[in-house]
């Protein structure tokens, strides 16, 4: 028969092979849905000129949409563009810096009288040192010409052009 003590031991020495030999399951950890690169857009935003005087509200949507292939896209939707009209446009992501607004060429953009205008990206203002269409933080300085060159004639309506800057900050 074996005594109290070696019982002990032998229950011990058992109970440390258990614990030893039992291994958590490792629970996968599941991978975080991948962001895409037009969902940093999104948003509500107060709209400024360089000077921080406030000028207007806009809003950036999403939406996906068919281009002139046929091919589903993603596109954004600029509401109240310049305090003039809704500006939609496909999406095209920068390759080399993913935090770029490209709002492209839109010709005709119809505002909300059904003027139309030439809307094109400014790509950067080689004078000042900030980059812009690019969006830091929360904020995006957007750079871009609008002008009813092509149409001011036949809509008797006055010329204009303009080489835009307007300071867009995110609302939290």
């Amino acid at each position: 028969m074996l005594n109290r003590n070696k019982i002990k031991i032998l229950g011990l020495l058992l109970f440390l092979v258990i614990a030893c030999s039992c291994k958590k399951e490792k629970v996968p950890v599941p991978d975080e849905p991948e962001v895409q690169e037009w969902e940093k857009f999104v948003g509500s935003y107060k709209v400024f000129d360089t000077l921080g005087i406030y000028l207007f509200d806009a809003s950036i949507s999403h939406f996906s949409g068919i281009n002139q292939y046929g091919v589903m896209v993603d596109s954004i939707r600029i509401k109240n563009f310049a305090d003039t009209l809704d500006l939609k446009f496909q999406f095209i992501e920068d390759t080399y810096n993913k935090a770029i607004m490209n709002i492209g060429f839109s010709q005709p953009a119809y505002d909300k009288l059904n003027n139309p205008w030439n809307i094109t990206t400014n790509m950067q203002d080689t004078l000042t040192l900030i980059l812009e269409n690019n969006l830091v933080n929360d904020t995006m300085i957007l750079y871009f010409r609008m002008t009813n060159i092509t149409y001011y004639d036949n809509i008797s309506t006055f010329y204009y052009w303009c080489d835009c800057k307007h300071v867009y900050v995110k609302q939290k």
